[in-house]
């Protein structure tokens, strides 16, 4: 019989004889939680930078979690440097980059911390950006501007020390907005529209034409409450637009609220339409 027996590893002698791939898969071990947290533990002590992309890949494959594996890189990461760690965080898999995010924090390598900064910029993930958030904090870092200052709060989704940031937030929030499937976008758009200013005007007149129609109505809305008469032409081509109600009705109260009499006549049919849609709901639930 080998290092398994019929029902569960022997975790010391795998660890004795630094069986990677036995510990490997002791810790995908879903029955017995002891031997996965034992073989965790076991990975840990071995430090050895072979065990990495093994990790890794279980990671990719979904054998190991995040957590289990940030804490035994955290570990290996430490003792045996943390080159491979960076490396993987241009990884295609967002779990892998999540785990080398965490556990580039719990090595305390600031080495680690212009990376991570980039990855804050960059990553498309809103998971992987605050993880590396987070470990820039446990790092002990702390920005050197008020670019990087915003891109960290955005990845923490500070919104209130953001907003009071003011316009230098602008072009991080104009950025993570850009991020398809990014279930921050909504908010981002609220808080460039806060901000206000004449520098967010032409990115909320941009994203009346965003695929959300939710991003769509708040631009709408925000663009009346700055008032830059830039907008106007913008708004009434929402107006004529197939564009839901609720996009062409926001719209429309931009434009009474900016003062303009241009477009009076469409103002006026998308109010009339949306009051005969109040109508019309009342009556089919009343």
């Amino acid at each position: 019989m080998g290092l398994f027996d019929l029902f569960k590893p022997n975790v010391e002698k795998l660890e004795s004889s630094k069986d990677i791939a036995g510990l490997l898969k002791a810790l995908q071990d879903k029955k017995n939680p002891e031997i996965r947290d034992a073989a965790g533990v076991a990975l840990g002590r071995i430090s050895d930078q072979q065990i990495v992309n093994p990790l890794l890949q279980a990671v990719k494959d979904g054998n190991v979690s995040v957590l289990q594996a940030s804490t035994i890189l955290g570990k290996i990461g430490n003792k045996g440097g943390i080159e491979p760690l960076i490396h993987a965080l241009r990884d295609n898999n967002v779990n892998v980059r999540c785990t080398v995010a965490t556990a580039l924090g719990q090595v305390g390598d600031k080495r680690a911390i212009d990376p991570l900064i980039h990855v804050l910029e960059t990553d498309d993930n809103t998971t992987v950006r605050s993880d590396a958030a987070h470990s820039l904090a446990r790092l002990g870092w702390q920005s050197t501007n008020d670019i990087q200052n915003a891109w960290y709060l955005i990845a923490l989704e500070d919104w209130e020390k953001l907003l009071k940031l003011g316009e230098p937030a602008i072009e991080p929030l104009v950025q993570v907005i850009k991020l398809k499937g990014n279930n921050s976008r909504v908010t981002a758009v609220k808080i460039l529209g806060q901000i206000g200013g004449a520098k967010a005007v032409d990115p909320l007149i941009d994203l009346l034409h965003d695929e959300d129609s939710l991003v769509r109505e708040i631009a709408a809305l925000w663009l009346g409450e700055i008032g830059d008469r830039k907008a106007v032409k913008p708004l009434i081509q929402v107006l004529e637009s197939r564009d839901y109600l609720t996009v062409r009705h926001y719209a429309a109260q931009s434009l009474k609220k900016m003062g303009d009499t241009s477009a009076t006549n469409m103002i006026n049919a998308v109010e009339l339409e949306a009051e005969n849609e109040g109508r019309a709901l009342v009556q089919r639930f009343f």
